[in-house]
């Protein structure tokens, strides 16, 4: 199935990259977005590791829907 995950950092009981490894591991495989405002060093280091890209609130204009485009044409990771 061709998607994307939208996800947001701040999630009741836990982060978006904690909802992004539980998906994984039921072998989700969809590339996924992680929305956040002013991230730190270790939610980015966390996300590259994860192979999440991260969109910043505010969302400009064409942000979210240029990030999903490019998440969607990108090659899969392995």
């Amino acid at each position: 199935a061709n998607g994307c995950l939208v996800v947001d950092y701040q999630l009741p009981g836990m982060d978006g990259l904690e909802l992004v490894e539980v998906l994984r591991r039921r072998a989700v495989r969809l590339p996924a977005l992680l929305i956040t405002t002013h991230p730190t060093a270790l939610v980015r280091s966390r996300a590259r590791a994860a192979g999440v890209d991260i969109v910043e609130k505010p969302l400009l204009a064409e942000t979210l829907g240029e990030a999903i485009n490019r998440a969607l044409t990108a090659s899969p990771s392995a």
